[in-house]
């Protein structure tokens, strides 16, 4: 039997005579709400970052494994310790020095080498960590420990000026097994972490 395209004319026309009376404003909301429909269904959209915790130099911080409270940070040509030279001086180099006060929440010692992580330096060149009583290196802390520590980075010369300011970034942690040593230990998150911007001065 042949189709009355009369019939399929009238059943077609008012969702035509519909959309044909739209806007572009109108054609624009919907095709909004159809990607935001669709976003919604893998998440939302991803705008906000709510894992970083923001918080003031002089503050403490408690990544779970650690309490740290930044103190200060400085420009330097070269890293002494009375008349030893722990840094020594390079062309075309300076040293940023970032003094902290670390204490060990924990239950086992705890390691500093990733501690503490330079952002928006992409030629840094992490040196080494010191307590600031005696300039002697340090690797860990003991639970229940609390030192004040020197954070020490090698930089370009022209890579910060005194005024300037650097933004710091610690990970939280957790403390869990591992299936490579069969123990427990601590572990960065991969989204929360603690973000501080403090100036750079010079050394005292």
């Amino acid at each position: 039997m042949e189709a009355n395209p009369g019939v399929v004319a009238r059943a077609r026309s008012p969702i035509r005579q519909w959309l044909s009376g739209w806007g572009f404003s109108q054609w624009w909301k919907a095709i909004v709400a159809v990607v935001l429909a669709s976003t919604a269904l893998f998440g939302g959209l991803d705008t906000v970052d709510t894992g970083v915790t923001t918080f003031k130099p002089g503050d403490e911080f408690s990544d779970g494994e650690f309490t740290v409270k930044f103190e200060r940070a400085a420009l330097m040509p070269e890293v002494r310790a009375g008349s030893r030279v722990i840094a020594k001086e390079k062309p075309g180099r300076r040293y940023l020095a970032v003094l902290a006060v670390v204490r060990n929440d924990g239950t086992v010692p705890g390691q500093l080498s990733r501690e503490v992580d330079l952002r928006n330096q992409p030629d840094k060149v992490a040196v080494d960590q010191f307590r600031f009583s005696d300039s002697s290196r340090i690797a860990t802390i003991g639970p229940g420990l609390t030192e004040q520590i020197a954070f020490v980075w090698e930089l370009p010369q022209d890579a910060l000026s005194v005024g300037d300011s650097v933004t710091l970034r610690i990970w939280k942690k957790q403390f869990r097994q591992t299936m490579v040593s069969y123990g427990q230990t601590w572990l960065d998150s991969n989204t929360d972490y603690g973000e501080t911007v403090i100036p750079v001065g010079s050394p005292r």
